[in-house]
């Protein structure tokens, strides 16, 4: 027995130490479980700050990441060259670049304004600032119909006689107009003071805007001395100090683009006009485009700089005048004459006397004789005065009184276009001599002109005058009976290029028609077995409304003459037709078959067609007179 219980004693202890020990086991787990867990949100409470860390520093990071944009590891020299390219704008005409214009959206502010270094790029580089458009707003005139006259000036001589000036120009306007010349300025100050001070400038002012609202609406403006009043009162106040502060940098200008309008004698402008040519050592080319619209002469004292010592740019010099009848002589204006390379002369008014007419004549005359040592472009625009004259009427001529001695010899003109040819004075070109003149333009009346031909013709006297040394011809609204045409065509034997519009259609008079018979009859042998425009190589046509249907076929007729197959050979004293550029105004669904068609149709009797440029254009929209529609061909228009 006590065996037993003794061992029986021995189990119970044994137990209770097991026990006892796994209790501390527990206890030491349950404490190593809580240290794991503090120590677990200690790593929570760091991972959760790494992450802050994290993220924070990643936003940072996507802040600044245009920090690392190729474009910010160019050179400065590239980033200007690509500032330059986006501050030059494309204007229509891709030879002709366009000047920025002054205000905070332009191309050089913008780019100065994206970050520090851009906009010490900017800043640095003296070519986005050294060229300039000036533009400013039109002078808030009073409505026309509140004028106590039709002439806009009583306003401004008579401001103390409320009688006869019921309405006056509100002061305020004339305030505020001035802040905003005030403000050009600046902005033209702040330009120039970026563009350095070695490189030169060009820049451009357009000041006709300031008196788009001067114009009554009485008909046309009778110029006098009341409109002084525009001058001193408008036009001197307002840009006074921006040619003053134009003519200070007059050395470093390069190109200079001008569109003024003078009013009278004594004009503000004379300040630019009159910088003498030593004054501008950089000159390279000068653009004037002068208004003469509201002259009228006034007492002035001779030009402080004589006309032949006025600007002379190395390049190029061009002269646009807008004329009124009273502008007389042309000595009064401030061109150094002797340097034009191209002028364009248009009236303002038209004539309504035949003396008006010679005059104007005997002006286009001394222009030319003005402008001969270097004149090489010109382009005349004709007052209307007898485009509704009866078929029996002869065409005026021009007065012998009005003829100089001896023709004037223009030695480098090899461009004239005259427009409103129909209104030329028999007898006008018989004044000139132009021995390299290359391309030859006669532009008819929009209107009604009746035909003429032979010595009634002024287009006929200019082609038989000029045509031998003519490459480039473009006869536009053919003031001719069909007769004329060839005649027109016959003197033209070394013409290259050829643009001919047809008839208009608003007319029942016979003008001449770019028909079957035409083609044929350019084609055909005449006398001295010559053809018409044996050298043509390039043809461009623009056929009236009533014009041959079969026109399509008698060009193609045309083609194979001009161009005929490998076998068989040209006639003598022909050259190959290269091109051959059409704008019909039918609906194609009109015609059964195009140009290019017809030319297929006889592809055996043509010489390599695929080398023959064929264009052919059609007018849809009738909105605008078929002949005036505007079309994809650059070539087509003219």
């Amino acid at each position: 027995m006590s065996t037993s219980s003794t061992a029986l004693a021995d189990d119970e202890s044994t137990d209770k130490a097991l026990v006892a020990q796994q209790l501390v086991d527990l206890i030491n787990t349950r404490a190593q479980i809580n240290n794991l867990f503090m120590e677990i949100r200690l790593k929570s409470t760091e991972l959760t700050c790494l992450c802050t860390h994290y993220d924070s520093t990643f936003n940072m990071l996507n802040r600044h990441f245009p920090v690392f944009s190729p474009i910010r590891k160019l050179p400065p020299e590239i980033l200007t060259k690509i500032f330059e390219f986006a501050n030059v704008v494309v204007g229509q005409d891709e030879e002709k670049k366009e000047f920025p214009t002054l205000g905070a959206n332009s191309m050089a502010v913008t780019v100065s304004q994206v970050c520090r270094g851009w906009r010490n790029v900017a800043l640095g580089s003296s070519s986005l600032w050294c060229c300039f458009k000036i533009l400013l707003e039109a002078y808030l005139f009073p409505h026309a119909s509140y004028w106590s006259s039709g002439n806009p000036t009583n306003n401004f001589n008579n401001n103390d006689n409320a009688a006869r000036n019921p309405v006056r120009f509100n002061s305020l306007d004339h305030e505020r107009y001035l802040r905003h010349c005030d403000r050009v300025l600046s902005l033209v100050q702040m330009w120039v003071s970026r563009s350095g001070s070695g490189r030169g400038l060009e820049w451009e002012l357009d000041a006709r805007v300031i008196i788009d609202g001067f114009d009554s609406e009485g008909g046309d403006f009778d110029a006098d001395e009341e409109s002084l009043g525009l001058e001193f009162q408008v036009l001197k106040p307002a840009v006074t100090p921006l040619l003053n502060y134009l003519v200070e940098h007059s050395s470093r200008w390069k190109q200079v683009r001008l569109f003024l309008p003078v009013v009278c004698s004594d004009s503000v402008f004379n300040k630019v006009l009159e910088v003498s040519a030593v004054k501008t050592p950089l000159l390279e080319e000068l653009h004037l485009t002068l208004d003469y619209t509201f002259f009228t002469r006034t007492p002035r004292p001779p030009p402080a700089v004589k006309t032949g010592l006025l600007m002379r740019p190395s390049k190029n010099f061009s002269v646009h005048l807008r004329l009124q009848p009273s502008v007389s002589p042309l000595a009064d204006i401030a061109v150094n004459w002797g340097y034009v390379k191209s002028l364009m002369f248009s009236p303002r008014t038209q004539l309504q006397t035949l003396q008006g007419l010679q005059e104007w004549h005997s002006k286009c005359l001394l222009l030319l004789s003005l402008c001969a040592p270097s004149l090489e472009y010109c382009d005349f625009l004709m007052p209307r005065a007898f485009s509704q004259r009866q078929p029996q009427d002869p065409l005026p001529r021009l007065d012998n009184g009005r003829r100089p001695p001896r023709p004037h010899v223009l030695p480098k003109l090899k461009v004239l276009r005259m427009n409103r040819v129909a209104e030329v004075l028999l007898g006008f070109s018989e004044c000139l001599e132009m021995p390299v003149l290359e391309e030859l333009s006669l532009i008819g009346e929009y209107m009604d002109p009746e035909p003429r031909e032979g010595d009634q013709s002024s287009m006929i006297e200019f082609t038989r005058r000029f045509g031998s040394t003519i490459r480039y011809a473009t006869v536009h609204y053919i003031e001719l009976t069909q007769n004329g045409l060839y005649e027109c065509l016959k003197s033209l034997p070394n013409v290259t290029r050829l643009r001919l519009t047809g008839e208009r259609g608003c007319s029942v008079a016979p003008h001449a028609e770019l028909n079957a018979e035409a083609f044929d009859e350019m084609n055909k042998i005449g006398a001295g077995g010559v053809v018409m425009c044996p050298n043509l190589e390039h043809l461009y046509l623009r056929p009236g409304p009533r014009d041959d249907v079969f026109t399509q076929d008698a060009l193609a007729k045309f083609v194979c003459v001009r161009r005929p197959a490998e076998g068989s050979t040209l006639q003598v004293g022909l050259t190959r037709l290269q091109t051959l550029m059409i704008k019909l105004h039918r609906d194609p669904s009109a015609s059964k078959t195009s140009v290019k068609d017809a030319l297929e149709m006889r592809r055996g009797s043509i010489g390599n067609l695929d080398g023959l440029m064929c264009v052919e254009e059609y007018v849809r929209e009738m909105i605008v007179p078929s002949w005036e529609a505007f079309t994809e061909e650059k070539d087509l228009d003219f």
